[in-house]
């Protein structure tokens, strides 16, 4: 874990109500292979990762949509959503997201380059408010790569698995000299299979 300066508006306000933003699964064993297949997977999808449409990043940031709305736009958050072409080739990732939800919205992985930024925003339907939450898995980083959700800040190791209140606002930097690759989960509460998952996190 990183030091934070407290230097924004919603970070001071998050520091003076101690509001938890981050949460990470403690040391959890992965499933045998899984983050070996997701980089096979991710080696294999390098050339069709596409730069993130948003605006609030510096180029940096690039995106393979594994499961994504049907009306081909790989923002869309409503819809019928499918998996990408292949998937069932990938039965490991398979059983990890299964194991979790009966259901998905958008999955992808999400790749920031070395020395670039996503910059402060908010995805005003993926927070703890939300229908939506979004889970991350850290497939590949390295100990300059963080992100930071108003005042609390984090470094996460490959195979880490955790979840943020992202409608609050938040940035990622890659400072180091690999790639930061994590799995990204977007599934509705509803949806999510075991009810007390939310105990088996740990606050950062």
């Amino acid at each position: 874990m990183l030091n934070t300066k407290v230097n924004t508006p919603w970070a001071l306000m998050s520091w003076m109500f101690c509001k938890d933003k981050l949460f990470v699964r403690p040391e959890i064993l992965m499933p045998t292979g899984l983050i070996e297949e997701i980089k096979a997977m991710d080696a294999k999808v390098a050339e069709d990762k596409i730069l993130h449409p948003d605006i609030y990043h510096d180029g940096g940031w690039r995106i393979f949509p594994i499961r994504s709305a049907n009306d081909g736009n790989v923002a869309s958050r409503d819809g019928d959503f499918s998996w990408m072409d292949g998937f069932e080739n990938y039965p490991g990732l398979s059983r990890f997201l299964y194991s979790i939800a009966n259901d998905f919205q958008r999955v992808r992985l999400m790749t920031l380059m070395p020395g670039f930024s996503v910059k402060w925003h908010y995805d005003f339907d993926e927070g703890f408010d939300s229908d939506v939450v979004r889970m991350h898995l850290v497939v590949s980083s390295n100990q300059r790569a963080y992100v930071q959700i108003c005042h609390k800040k984090a470094c996460f190791r490959e195979g880490s698995f955790f979840v943020g209140d992202f409608g609050f606002p938040h940035m990622v930097i890659n400072s180091g000299e690999s790639e930061r690759t994590h799995l990204v989960i977007d599934v509705k509460k509803s949806q999510i299979k075991d009810r007390d998952l939310a105990n088996q996190f740990d606050v950062i």
